[in-house]
């Protein structure tokens, strides 16, 4: 049984893919459209009725041109439909007023892309894009809240790279551009923004027997920070992640775990913590089960006490798939969060029903 990263890790988008309608396929230039309609009914937040809500529904085409000799040129655009949950794990009370309203939102660019692959080699893409860490999350089964990858896994303007794969291996690079003005001022916002960053991931896939895959994932990262004050680098983040998973039949198990620390003028100022455990069991061949356990834990480093908070995040849900393009599911997750110093708990129940047709 054969079982890639990518299909592990992306099992939504391969079944997009595998539907995608081929436009145009001529001279050696073809290009595919495709995309799923998603929606959600339920309570998304301790203080919102319920409501029905896009689940980030999106449109993509892709397009590609063989130069020969296993060298050909690819791009890609995505338009995507922002308003109520999505599938980034923001929840509505956080996103700005448009996105908490019950409309569901204006599309905008959410990839767009250019570059070269070679069979042998890899793909060398330029744009706004994914990352390879976002692969580096292996056991993300869940719909709408799971997930919680201290890497950063996309941005407006990335340069990636992702190798070929060589006995089960694989690695990745990116550098992400930030800012590029150089224009400051004393009176100037003290609000950080993306000076420059980079990152390396690393894979490794095998079957160990019949029936039986391991998968192992890694990432690294550096963001570095100015301000409208400065060029000089005033904050940066050091972030790294590490995956297992197991896949044996219609189980999956996976752990992850993550740290990043913040530094603020070489001063250690806050580290993060995020420990995700995800299982997944296909009961019967269109419905699965799948579980979630997130610890996310805040270390302030500059306070001698009371210092931490603690947030504790479970997850259960189940779908079904009608064909491999009509896809529902219920998901309820229950979050509770401690800080250091507080007797009581912050406690939230979120719950929904959704919808993703494939295109």
């Amino acid at each position: 049984m054969k079982k890639t990263l990518v299909a592990l890790t992306v099992a939504a988008f391969a079944a997009t893919a595998a539907n995608a309608a081929v436009v145009y396929n001529q001279d050696g230039t073809k290009v595919e459209v495709s995309g799923s309609a998603r929606v959600a009914l339920g309570k998304f937040g301790k203080d919102q009725r319920a409501d029905l809500r896009n689940d980030g529904s999106r449109l993509i085409f892709k397009a590609e041109h063989e130069l020969g000799n296993g060298l050909k040129a690819l791009a890609g655009y995505e338009l995507r439909f922002k308003g109520g949950v999505d599938s980034d794990n923001d929840t509505p009370d956080t996103k700005d007023d448009d996105e908490s309203s019950n409309t569901f939102g204006s599309p905008e660019t959410n990839k767009l892309y250019a570059g070269l692959a070679y069979d042998a080699v890899g793909t060398l893409t330029f744009g706004k894009q994914a990352t390879t860490a976002d692969d580096v999350s292996l056991s993300d089964f869940a719909y709408i809240w799971g997930g919680n990858n201290n890497l950063v896994d996309a941005d407006n303007k990335v340069v990636k790279f992702k190798s070929a794969e060589w006995s089960g291996f694989s690695f990745g690079t990116d550098y992400l551009f930030g800012d590029s003005s150089k224009q400051r001022t004393a009176m100037g916002a003290t609000e950080l923004k993306l000076k420059y960053g980079y990152g390396v991931s690393l894979f490794y896939t095998r079957d160990l027997a019949e029936d039986l895959a391991l998968n192992l994932a890694a990432g690294y990262g550096v963001y570095r920070f100015d301000n409208e004050t400065t060029t000089n680098t005033v904050a940066k983040d050091t972030s790294w992640r590490t995956s297992a998973q197991i896949v044996y039949g219609p189980a999956s198990f996976g752990v992850e775990y993550g740290q990043t620390g913040h530094k603020e003028n070489d001063v250690k100022t806050q580290t993060d913590r995020s420990l995700l455990v995800g299982a997944s069991y296909q009961v019967i061949e269109p419905s699965k089960v799948y579980l979630q356990w997130q610890r996310n834990q805040t270390k302030f480093d500059q306070s001698p006490v009371d210092n931490k908070e603690t947030e504790n995040v479970y997850i259960v849900g189940a779908d079904y798939k009608f064909t491999k393009n009509v896809v529902t599911f219920v998901e309820y997750a229950r979050s509770t969060t401690k800080v250091e110093g507080v007797d009581n708990k912050e406690k939230e129940n979120k719950y929904a029903a959704g919808l993703r047709v494939y295109f």
